[in-house]
């Protein structure tokens, strides 16, 4: 791959990595859940017709819809939207892009586990079977 082509699919992951970054101010300001229906347009389908050109220029025009759809629809459901997309169109994975784990994208989603073991002693979660 040349190197044009190579600072090219950066661009398109940071751009991928920056419109899937949630704060929980976002959150709080969307009203966009996964459990309810809606009945309003099918975002998936705006950005995989977008994408229809394939490779990285259909990526790219995704994400350019994303932007223009971006003014005037719900950010969590459209980044919703964007995720099915990515994790459907294959050129994705043939070009190496990724969906940013969810780490990075909402960190404050996550919260450290308070439950250690005594002195790093593990065989709590084990049942003790008696043999041995």
């Amino acid at each position: 791959m040349a190197y044009y082509d190579t600072f090219r699919l950066q661009k398109i992951q940071q751009r991928i990595d920056s419109v899937l970054l949630e704060s929980p101010k976002d959150r709080l300001e969307s009203r966009f859940s996964p459990y309810i229906a809606e009945m309003e347009p099918d975002l998936e389908n705006q950005l995989m017709s977008a994408a229809s050109s394939g490779g990285m220029d259909g990526i790219e025009a995704a994400l350019d819809k994303f932007d223009r759809l971006a003014t005037n629809e719900d950010r969590g459901r459209l980044r919703h939207a964007l995720l099915i997309f990515l994790t459907h169109n294959s050129e994705v994975a043939r070009l190496g892009l990724r969906i940013p784990s969810l780490e990075d994208r909402s960190p404050w989603k996550l919260a450290p586990s308070n439950k250690k073991a005594e002195n790093g002693d593990h065989g709590i979660l084990h049942r003790d079977t008696g043999e041995g």
